[in-house]
């Protein structure tokens, strides 16, 4: 598998829908691995595929792109066991921040609706260097499982900035420009983890399914990643240190509804023991995501340094 990694810069404010408080949104602090598959895939469908035949395939069922017969060269990437996208992450944690008001309008009578006015912040957009520019930076990952996909990928990046990601970009909002990208191969590159007490933080949100945060949970993930027998073998217990809970929606492109689900935030954290050394290629792979929704960015652990 190959990592191509994007460095880009964003041309105009970004908002990403976060937590919404009455007629406050604030904006989150990442941009979904799910958001930037869409407006990634999104461009592909939209700049290769002969219009008639996407209308024909549209009608056959909603996973069309995936299962198309045609000669399409980048079928690899709509599918989630071979292509991962990762969450785009800006470089600074503390970024500057800018804020808006915008009246909604009822669309049923193209009049303004009632509570319209709306409050959001947004990442401010960056021309150029300097501080602003600093701010608005971010990266993300695809995963990809041949090198002949990579200009496919990185065409598509480069539609997708020239249209933009996340809310209001029919006004402008999520431009960005491509600074850099570099190839890589996603092997291990640090030590696994010894057996023994440690804590594991959510980096991204954590999918949660029947259970709620905690051993069981976890037990979930790390199964669906490495089969039935894994967690037997090397997990002896865990509890939760602290929890920060949500809930986060995406749209699915192989089912074509929108689904919702609870989720642990980042910053939440389970103190593990584990009975047996946890092997560099595991523990890589629990750093790359684990849970529902892995291919997208969701449920990326790390040990915390204390």
């Amino acid at each position: 598998m190959l990592l191509i990694t994007f460095t880009c810069r964003l041309a105009s404010p970004l908002h990403t829908a976060g937590e919404r408080y009455s007629n406050v949104q604030t904006c989150a602090p990442y941009v979904l691995g799910s958001t930037l598959r869409g407006a990634l895939l999104g461009q592909i469908i939209q700049r290769r595929c002969a219009e008639d035949h996407f209308a024909e395939l549209l009608q056959d069922n909603p996973g069309y792109h995936q299962r198309c017969p045609g000669p399409c060269g980048a079928r690899p990437l709509f599918d989630p066991t071979q292509t991962r996208f990762s969450f785009g992450e800006f470089a600074d944690d503390a970024r500057a921040r800018i804020f808006r008001s915008r009246v909604a309008i009822d669309r049923s009578s193209f009049s303004v609706a009632e509570g319209a006015l709306l409050q959001l912040d947004a990442v401010p957009g960056s021309r150029g260097e300097g501080t602003q520019a600093a701010s608005s930076r971010f990266a993300f990952e695809v995963e990809v499982p041949s090198a002949e996909l990579l200009d496919t990928v990185r065409e598509a990046a480069s539609w997708a900035g020239e249209m933009g990601i996340g809310a209001f970009r029919n006004e402008g909002y999520g431009r960005f420009v491509v600074e850099k990208d570099e190839v890589s191969s996603d092997e291990p590159s640090g030590p696994g983890w010894p057996r023994g007490a440690r804590t594991l933080e959510v980096r991204t949100p954590y999918v949660l399914g029947k259970e709620p945060f905690g051993e069981e949970a976890l037990r979930e993930g790390l199964t669906s990643a490495f089969g039935e027998g894994w967690c037997e073998q090397h997990l002896e217990c865990a509890s939760v240190r602290q929890v920060h809970l949500g809930y986060i929606g995406r749209w699915c492109y192989e089912d074509g509804n929108r689904h919702v689900r609870p989720v642990a935030l980042p910053g939440s954290m389970l103190e593990v023991t584990f009975k047996q050394d946890v092997c560099p290629a595991d523990a890589h792979r629990i750093s790359r995501g684990i849970g529902e929704w892995e291919h997208i960015g969701f449920g990326r652990w790390v040990p915390r340094s204390e």
